[in-house]
């Protein structure tokens, strides 16, 4: 992922007063994503314009090395009519009138109107059932990468027993569009996979290198496969905090033990900082178990405390910066957490 500087300008006018204020960050800069789908009147082609093309630019599309439009494009899409699957397309900018060297990467016609992207989970036993997803570039090849969140459908029929299945857990996996995957979490018996509110990975390029880092929050047992062939063990295995509910899985949610905030590598999964989650389920002096939740968050099963969202705002304008909040309806916690570009440690802004 490399970068782009996109100026932002920014006027606004009080009476006969007026103010400009003139910023700029950082953008990733991935490449035109340029697709070639099958339809019943052609081959549909779409590709990305970035930021810093809005104005004058058009665009050249080609099939074969051979120019398909009569008139340079100002739109990001065109129908080829005719044509056959084994037809490859292009791209290329035309910048004022004059057509820029660099093409796209080549993108092949599919046979249909979506991307497989095969899953591959190993020697896992599980049904895993595919969840929420991110998408960020996380080895910089200007391609964007898929951060999935599996849900264990074998762990959940066994109403989530204390040992999950066969020792199997809800994990996460990084893939590439090509169905390579570079690694994996296991998320271990501590983070409730039922509602998937416990279990959140975003990625953004905060150390601002061209390559996205990852955010998650992780507890005792979660355990990341690196892309390097190593496993890293967050907090104490030996800890497990799963109860039975006698079937009433609409109960199920994990509401003790520690809880880690982990700041990764995105492209290795290799752990750049750890610290306790900074957004506690209870503070000091709020006590323990249930009762002290259902006084805090309005219920004593812990539904409300595992909300938990992420973002990336730029809070000075230039530097993205880490966000992240807890809890629903009657109680909202949130901080927010910058990124040293050098050391990659973390440090709180606000709260």
């Amino acid at each position: 992922m490399k970068h782009r500087l996109l100026s932002i300008f920014a006027f606004g006018m009080m009476s006969l007063m007026s103010v400009a204020t003139f910023g700029q960050r950082k953008t990733d800069v991935l490449d035109r994503g340029l697709i070639a789908v099958k339809t019943t009147e052609g081959v549909y082609c779409s590709w990305r314009i970035p930021a810093e093309e809005y104005y004058d630019v058009e665009y050249n599309l080609y099939r074969n090395g051979v120019k398909v439009n009569e008139k340079p494009l100002s739109v990001s899409n065109y129908v080829v009519a005719g044509g056959s699957e084994t037809d490859t397309y292009t791209v290329k900018a035309v910048v004022k009138g004059v057509e820029e060297v660099e093409e796209s990467k080549p993108a092949s016609v599919w046979k249909n109107s979506w991307l497989d992207v095969k899953m591959n989970h190993g020697d896992l036993k599980s049904t895993y059932i595919p969840n929420d997803a991110c998408l960020a570039d996380v080895d910089g090849d200007g391609e964007l990468e898929i951060l999935l969140k599996f849900d264990n459908q074998s762990d959940a029929s066994q109403f989530y027993n204390r040992d999950g299945y066969e020792g199997e857990y809800a994990i996460m996996e990084i893939y590439k569009l090509d169905g390579t995957k570079l690694w994996w979490i296991d998320l271990g018996p501590n983070m409730a996979d039922f509602q998937n509110n416990e279990q959140n990975i975003v990625a953004f390029d905060w150390d601002e290198d061209g390559n996205a880092e990852v955010v998650m929050r992780a507890a005792d047992g979660t355990k990341i496969h690196t892309a390097k062939g190593e496993t890293i063990v967050i907090g104490d295995p030996t800890k497990n905090y799963r109860w039975n509910t006698d079937g009433d899985k609409g109960q199920w949610f994990v509401h003790d033990g520690a809880e880690f905030l982990l700041y990764l590598n995105g492209e290795t999964g290799e752990v750049y900082d750890q610290m306790d989650y900074p957004l506690r389920r209870l503070e000091e002096g709020e006590g323990t178990g249930d009762a002290a939740l259902e006084k805090a968050w309005g219920d004593g099963y812990g539904h409300r405390s595992t909300k938990h969202f992420f973002g990336a705002p730029f809070l000075d304008g230039k530097h993205a910066s880490i966000f992240l909040a807890r809890g629903i309806y009657t109680r909202h916690k949130m901080v927010a957490l910058d990124v040293d570009r050098t050391t990659h440690k973390l440090s709180e802004r606000w709260r």
